[in-house]
């Protein structure tokens, strides 16, 4: 696993350049990362995507992945739809699948439908 200092290249894996987003030193809560995200999310959407992805690479217990994608559940269908896509683009797909399976089922079900079908329709490479 990453550690705190490591930086994650930004964007999707097809828009990887120079951009990097570093992880601060003291780990954020799972409830301090819908408002960190969006606030990136206002200026770069690069940014807000390696966020999100560096976030996920952070996390190492499965307590903490269950409470962040708890949290991203809850959020509001496209700002959901963006930490998904930006994990789903950042190579995070089977910590999406396992976090989905420590939620309850209506949380798991929002988490999965945006992850596999974000426009309805179920895609053959999504993990």
């Amino acid at each position: 696993m990453p550690g705190p200092k490591t930086t994650i290249p930004a964007g999707s894996a097809q828009k990887l350049n120079t951009n990097t987003v570093p992880l601060a030193v003291k780990q954020p809560t799972p409830q301090d990362f819908a408002p960190a995200f969006l606030t990136f999310a206002k200026t770069d959407h690069l940014k807000a995507d390696a966020f999100a992805v560096s976030t996920v690479r952070s996390l190492t217990t499965h307590d903490q992945l269950a409470l962040h994608f708890d949290q991203v559940a809850r959020m509001d269908d496209a700002d959901r739809l963006a930490v998904l896509a930006a994990n789903r683009e950042g190579g995070n797909g089977i910590s999406v699948i396992h976090a989905a399976s420590f939620l309850p089922a209506a949380q798991a079900q929002v988490l999965m439908q945006g992850f596999m079908a974000p426009n309805g329709e179920v895609g053959s490479s999504r993990a």
